[in-house]
């Protein structure tokens, strides 16, 4: 299981360099937000519910002892390190009182960096899970539920020129003097990122590779829209692109590629691979093609093959079933008799006879 990191810090600059030092899929480490603020990173925490919280102490409207105050008075257990360009014996001794894990002196160095990360892991592995239950003064109306819903028929349709227009409309809406606050912007945001995956991952894509959205203190409605708009609509093109290319494939070359590599114990998986497919897409447009599944046709074949072998070319039966991929005797009497209504030696036996009354 991934665990989740929120990067707080008013300098872009800061921010990269602890992007670029943690080798993310190594540590098994996610990247979930990002805010250049304290008030924008504590609607992020309370949205996200983050494992590991790096964040600096000076930034604008709220610091970070004052960030830190905040998760442990909301009985947060998130592992929190702190990054400060002072070395201030009074943010040091806040930070530690308040259970931050470590405080970093910029410029920060990779190793104390990757040091301070795998104390937080070794924390975080030996405590129970458990989700804090954090509140934040979400206060969307019917007219954004009302928008959301057709947002997510645009994505269900994949009809990016609607879904750009409705994103539009939920921006204005957003940005009205009743809507336009921080929780409702980081909470619209979680939202659509989070249907934006799982769409990618329903369609055989990998997940969003895009950095996350920095909030900060001038963020606008229309600005994180905007952004969350571009991911959504190439995600649909890439789907949009694969749907052509499944399109394009003939089941013909399909047969013909499992007729040239079923004897290689050739599986699903492999020919779905081979052009590119997924699965589920395959079974499917093989089955409505062929009117029999993939493993059928496979059957068949090996049946068939299996036939001309014991009857035109007279193999000794106990060879047959190895010729044709079945590493166990048993299995391929079985599956043989299941296809042809009789074992191996009954199909020979009958055909000797037919042979004897000519």
């Amino acid at each position: 299981m991934s665990i989740n990191v929120v990067i707080i810090d008013d300098e872009k600059w800061s921010r990269g360099v602890i992007r670029r030092f943690i080798p993310w899929n190594e540590m098994g480490l996610s990247l979930v937000g990002e805010a250049s603020d304290g008030m924008y990173g504590l609607e992020l925490i309370d949205q996200l519910h983050p494992d590991i919280i790096l964040t600096d102490v000076k930034m604008p409207r709220m610091d970070g002892i004052e960030l830190l105050s905040h998760i442990r008075k909301n009985h947060s257990d998130a592992c929190v390190i702190i990054i400060s360009g002072y070395n201030d014996y009074s943010f040091v001794r806040d930070a530690m009182r308040l259970g931050g894990m470590d405080y970093l002196l910029k410029p920060i160095k990779q190793a104390e960096l990757m040091d301070a990360l795998q104390r937080c892991l070794q924390k975080i592995s030996s405590r129970a899970q458990t989700v804090p239950s954090m509140q934040s003064s979400i206060t969307l109306d019917q007219g954004y539920y009302a928008l959301r819903e057709d947002v997510s028929i645009c994505l269900k349709a994949g009809n990016i020129p609607l879904l750009e227009k409705r994103l539009q409309a939920l921006a204005a809406h957003l940005s009205s003097p009743s809507m336009n606050q921080r929780s409702n912007l980081v909470a619209v945001y979680c939202s659509l990122t989070e249907e934006m995956q799982k769409i990618r991952l329903d369609s055989g894509l990998t997940g969003n590779t895009a950095p996350p959205y920095v909030f900060s203190t001038g963020t606008t409605a229309e600005q994180m829209i905007s952004y969350i708009g571009l991911q959504l609509a190439q995600t649909l093109q890439e789907i949009n692109d694969i749907s052509d290319a499944r399109r394009r494939i003939s089941i013909s070359d399909v047969k013909e590629y499992i007729d040239a590599n079923w004897q290689n114990g050739i599986t699903q998986e492999q020919v779905a691979a081979h052009f590119g497919l997924s699965q589920n897409y395959l079974s499917k447009a093989f089955r409505a093609s062929e009117q029999m599944g993939f493993s059928e046709y496979v059957i068949q074949l090996r049946m068939e093959h299996a036939r001309r072998l014991i009857l035109d070319y007279r193999l000794p039966l106990k060879e047959v079933g190895a010729q044709v991929g079945y590493t166990e005797q048993a299995n391929f009497y079985k599956r043989f008799r299941a296809y042809f209504g009789m074992t191996p030696g009954e199909m020979l036996a009958k055909d000797d006879n037919e042979k004897q009354q000519k």
